[in-house]
């Protein structure tokens, strides 16, 4: 008995978000209650987690561990999760939101819980399916982003169990070195298909189109950055990987193409949510730059790009959901003019999807700029061409706030509703938010120190 009493305290972040999401499914049309008690739920989850993480529990005869990586991405997604809710209560982004999102967040703290790299997968998959329904819901009409997500979760699971297996292999033959090229190659592929390294990087730009922004927003925050921690627990966990050379170069590699296609593609879109999009792709070229230097001024920076992406995609997909709930469309050609209707969601959506591009006096701008300086340090010449795919980035963006600007008719205007005044206030203050980050990510510190520390890699 008092064995179940401590394996249910250490499980108490997983199953009381997948016991009260049916509670919250049944309120869903009531969505202030919902917004309310899917708040609470994630936050009590959330301060569980600081204040009693699982140690020495063994479950099924696996050893339960909660990295710092893990820790500190799990509070930031619960922070990050009970101001979507409550900003979802006001722009609606679909009643079954709030339960799914905590189903979701329920299997995510268990996929972090363990240790074993194919528990975490199955895990992982499990919440994955779970929001594809999500982004389904919000295109009822269209199954392309959907069918993407689905195909792209299939495809991954095999080279990540197959790594899984290879792993423990290698503790019985360590100089095998094609047994360890091949453990590099299926889990690059396994983790280029879930991060959306190009070219599989077309569902993002999809979902962003079809699905509800806060969602798709979800994506990159949520479900990407557990698998960036995964990737993070990797190196930290065997050493062989992370000072392995085929590792830095594809992570080098995947970073330069990711930040500069990401850039170049942004300059030609007319769809605010795909022009988002590639900026996210573009701000996780950063973040595999800075782990591939495997120093501890790299790690440093891709710890600052990954803090200042949670801001800047909860920033910018709310301003998204306000412009698409208020002009019913994310389309250039139907978007001239709103910006005199909609003044804040444009300034949060610049300031959000600037950040990813590292726009100064943007949360984003440390970081980014961090990376730059490491590979000045080293000469490298791509500092010049990253820095320009970012500018052809922002110059993507001046021209969806020319389209939004453009003087029109008030006539043509009536159509716009104006921001509600609980979404306009929740922006200004996110936006606020990313600006003092940008100016003195110093005071990030406190957290960053204790990561670097149990990363050590």
């Amino acid at each position: 008995m008092m064995a179940l009493q401590i394996l249910g305290s250490a499980l108490f972040p997983v199953w009381l978000p997948i016991l009260v999401a049916p509670l919250v499914y049944l309120l869903r049309r009531h969505s202030l209650v919902a917004a309310l008690l899917s708040s609470m739920v994630v936050a009590m989850a959330a301060w569980w987690l600081v204040n009693f993480p699982p140690q020495d529990i063994v479950l099924l005869g696996r050893p339960l561990f909660l990295s710092g990586m893990a820790q500190a991405l799990l509070v930031g997604l619960a922070a990050w999760l009970v101001m979507a809710f409550l900003f979802s209560w006001r722009i609606s982004q679909g009643w079954t939101l709030f339960p799914f999102l905590l189903m979701v967040y329920g299997l995510l703290v268990a996929a972090m819980l363990f240790e074993e790299l194919v528990i975490q997968v199955l895990l992982l998959k499990a919440a994955w399916l779970v929001v594809i329904m999500l982004v389904q819901g919000g295109a009822a009409a269209n199954t392309r982003a959907a069918t993407r997500l689905l195909i792209l979760s299939v495809l991954a699971l095999p080279p990540f169990l197959v790594a899984s297996t290879l792993i423990a292999q290698r503790l019985y033959e360590p100089e095998a070195a094609a047994l360890t090229a091949f453990i590099v190659l299926t889990l690059g592929m396994g983790f280029a298909l879930m991060l959306a390294i190009i070219p599989f990087h077309a569902w993002l730009p999809q979902a962003a189109e079809d699905g509800p922004p806060i969602i798709a927003a979800w994506l990159a925050a949520g479900m990407g950055g557990s698998y960036l921690v995964l990737l993070f627990d990797l190196l930290a966990q065997y050493r062989w990987l992370a000072e392995n050379m085929q590792v830095q170069r594809l992570l080098f590699g995947g970073g330069i193409l990711m930040a500069i296609t990401g850039g170049v593609l942004a300059v030609t879109e007319r769809h605010l949510g795909r022009l988002w999009a590639y900026t996210v792709l573009a701000d996780l070229g950063y973040i595999l730059l800075a782990l591939s230097f495997g120093t501890r001024a790299g790690t440093l920076a891709a710890l600052l790009v990954i803090g200042s992406r949670l801001i800047s995609l909860l920033l910018a997909g709310s301003a998204l959901a306000t412009i698409r709930h208020r002009a019913t469309t994310l389309d250039f050609d139907d978007l001239l003019g709103v910006g005199a209707r909609l003044p804040i969601s444009m300034l949060g959506f610049a300031i959000g999807g600037m950040a990813m591009l590292g726009a100064p006096l943007t949360a984003g701008f440390p970081g980014h700029w961090s990376v730059l300086r490491l590979l000045m340090e080293q000469g490298s010449g791509w500092v010049w061409v990253l820095i320009i795919a970012s500018v052809l980035g922002l110059v993507g963006f001046i021209r969806a706030f020319a389209v939004m600007t453009a003087p029109v008719a008030e006539s043509k205007m009536t159509r716009v509703e104006g921001e509600p005044r609980i979404a306009s206030t929740f922006l200004f203050v996110l936006g606020i938010l990313s600006v003092l980050m940008g100016l003195a990510p110093q005071t990030l510190d406190p957290i960053l120190n204790p990561l670097l520390r149990s990363l050590n890699f």
